[in-house]
């Protein structure tokens, strides 16, 4: 006999409600989608396209699992390829938002050139836009770019902390350079530091936004006013353009300081032809730079994932089997996690279903903007939060300053906190200048410049060696004098230069025009020519200002009664005489004739050089049979 089951209408009713509570919870979600902007390979972005994908791929999983975001909708990304060029990435976006699905916002792109590109199209569009990556000034503008935030923090933070470590190092003299490009991204950020830093009371010697045409020019100009601290807004590739001139004209070493704005990679400096990588090395130590607000490490700060950061970075990088990855990639995970919080808001406080809503719906469009301003969080990459609807920063954490060591390595030395104003030293006293070596200065009004009188033949000119190559060599001497802090301390040593043309009427007239106009004469450094030296020193006396010939060699200027303000940098006549003397008795030779010219000056050494011989001939005669043949010099 059949059994007959008998329920009743309570218990129906509670097997109903609870089967639709099941369905609910395990069947189907709705799937809607954004766009991703990633940039393939190669190209000019600081992190691979591919690894910025894996990240927010990670991240979506992680999103899609966690029931209480976003119930009932599995959210995903259509992409394309941003290729870090404004061009590509417009052509790419058309071609997402004119097919399906329907795109909800657009995540990217990761150079700032094509991010701005896409801010344009996003806010005609209505179409939200979040960058992951992008962190130029120029962008933060929300009446220019009212579709764009970012998940990165800015330029922002990297200037206010040059700021604290330039009052930290009691530095206050210094130049900045900023990078001309068609897209003006950097030159927000030049702007910005140059603004701020005069407010802070830091003296700008020199600034200008140039490009790579104006390069050696500005390099000279900063040199020649003596500025040692100087801070660029520029990019990679640019950085290097100036560190190959700065090589060249000498504006670095131990007492220069070049301050990096911009972030780079760790190995930005490197040059695959080995002579240049050793030029960008020796340049690029002791500089400073800003590296990513990013710990991965962190193994007990939970984030909205429940995972801590070090969990999801062995996850992150498990997913790509690769051993490292650029932190700066963490950025895209929390940028996932950004949007969906901001979806989630607008699901849940406006009664949206996500599902209907069509790309470029304007209401929409306004909801989620709003929305985004609001999402707070601890993510992968700290504490996630807007600064304001209006400046839409990431301010939150540290900045961390780099200095490089000898070997071109990058190593963190200080992180400063932008919100609270405070500097927290990480290694040593905040540098890496050893406790033997001094921390450089910016000299300031403590140097004073004082000038010495440097005389140069032009050519055509009888002289051994072209004048512009004395004086080059003069000048070069003077960079490592100026550079070296144990020699005349407090003082630039400067020269002003007159033509000796290796002729004493021109010369003459020369130094006249410099001694009778400024600025104040030290010294007399020349001639070249010893009858233009002669000249000189007759005048130098007269004068009372010392004189210092670089390559005058006769033996008639060594009389200090006859020539009082006359020094010599190089050997006179003397030497070769007594090896003469020397070879005629190695080579058993006793019987000579001398030749002397007879000229204007005298300055040939006829007299000296006979008096020597017979000297030596004479006095101490070999054979005896010698004397006889020749008269006494009268």
């Amino acid at each position: 006999m059949a059994r007959t089951s008998h329920v009743s209408p309570n218990m129906l009713i509670l097997f109903l409600c609870s089967s639709f509570s099941l369905v609910h919870l395990t069947g189907a979600s709705t799937t809607v989608y954004f766009a991703g902007m990633f940039p393939s390979w190669p190209n000019k972005a600081r992190v691979p396209g591919f690894v910025l994908e894996a990240g927010t791929r990670l991240a979506l999983d992680h999103i899609n699992n966690d029931s209480s975001i976003l119930p009932g909708y599995t959210l995903d990304m259509v992409t394309g390829d941003s290729k870090c060029d404004p061009k590509v990435s417009f052509n790419s976006l058309v071609t997402l938002l004119a097919q399906p699905p329907s795109i909800l916002a657009v995540y990217g792109a990761a150079c700032s050139d094509a991010t701005q590109t896409l801010a344009g199209m996003t806010a005609f569009a209505n179409v939200a836009q979040i960058s992951h990556t992008s962190t130029s000034l120029s962008l933060s503008d929300a009446a220019q770019y009212p579709s764009l935030y970012r998940a990165i923090p800015t330029d922002f933070p990297a200037i206010q902390a040059s700021i604290a470590l330039l009052k930290m190092l009691n530095w206050s003299r210094v130049a900045i350079i900023g990078e001309k490009s068609a897209s003006g991204l950097l030159e927000t950020a030049y702007e910005v530091a140059v603004r701020d830093m005069a407010r802070n009371g830091i003296d700008i010697q020199w600034n200008k936004v140039i490009n790579a045409d104006q390069i050696e020019q500005s390099i000279a100009e900063i040199k020649d006013n003596d500025v040692r601290i100087i801070i660029t807004a520029v990019s990679s590739a640019f950085g290097k353009n100036l560190m190959a001139q700065a090589y060249v004209a000498g504006l670095y070493g131990p007492d220069k300081v070049w301050i990096w704005l911009e972030t780079y990679p760790a190995t930005w400096w490197h040059d695959t032809n080995a002579t240049q990588h050793e030029i960008m090395k020796t340049v690029v130590r002791y500089s400073f730079g800003f590296g990513d607000n990013v710990n991965v490490h962190d193994n007990t700060t939970n984030t909205i994932s429940g995972r801590t950061p070090l969990e999801i970075w062995i996850e992150y990088l498990q997913r790509l089997n690769m051993p490292f990855i650029p932190s700066l990639a963490s950025y895209s995970y929390d940028g996932a996690w950004f949007l969906a919080k901001a979806l989630d808001h607008v699901v849940r406080n406006h009664g949206v279903k996500l599902e209907n809503i069509q790309t470029g719906n304007e209401t929409f469009y306004e909801l989620l903007i709003s929305s985004l301003s609001s999402v707070t969080f601890t993510g992968l990459t700290g504490l996630f939060k807007i600064y304001s609807k209006d400046y839409r920063e990431r301010l939150d954490g540290p900045a961390h300053i780099f200095q490089y060591d000898q070997d071109g390595n990058a190593v963190e030395v200080i992180t400063y906190d932008v919100l609270n104003n405070v500097t927290t030293i990480k290694v040593g006293h905040g540098h890496l200048w050893r406790d033997d070596q001094a921390i450089p200065t910016d000299r300031g009004a403590m140097s004073t410049t004082v000038y010495f009188a440097g005389m140069f033949p032009s050519l055509p000119n009888k002289a051994r060696v072209p004048g512009f190559v004395l004086e080059a060599g003069t000048r070069l001497a003077l960079d490592y004098i100026n550079n070296d802090s144990s020699i005349l301390p407090g003082y630039t040593l400067d020269m002003v230069t007159g033509d000796s043309k290796c002729d004493p009427k021109v010369s003459f007239n020369s130094l006249v025009t410099l001694l009778a106009q400024p600025p104040s004469i030290l010294a007399v450094y020349g001639a070249a020519c010893s009858d233009a030296t002669q000249t000189l020193a007759g005048m130098t006396a007269f004068a009372n200002v010392a004189q210092v010939s670089h390559t005058s060699t006769s033996l008639s200027l060594s009389d200090a009664a006859h020539y009082p303000s006359l020094y010599r940098a190089i050997p006179t006549d003397f030497p070769a005489i007594q090896a003469s003397i020397a070879l005629l008795k190695m080579l058993k030779w006793s019987r000579v004739a001398i030749i002397g010219e007879k000229s204007a000056s005298g300055l040939v050494c006829i007299i000296t050089i006979y008096g020597k011989l017979y000297h030596l001939l004479v006095k101490n005669p070999k054979p005896e049979s010698f004397l006889g043949r020749h008269p006494k010099p009268s």
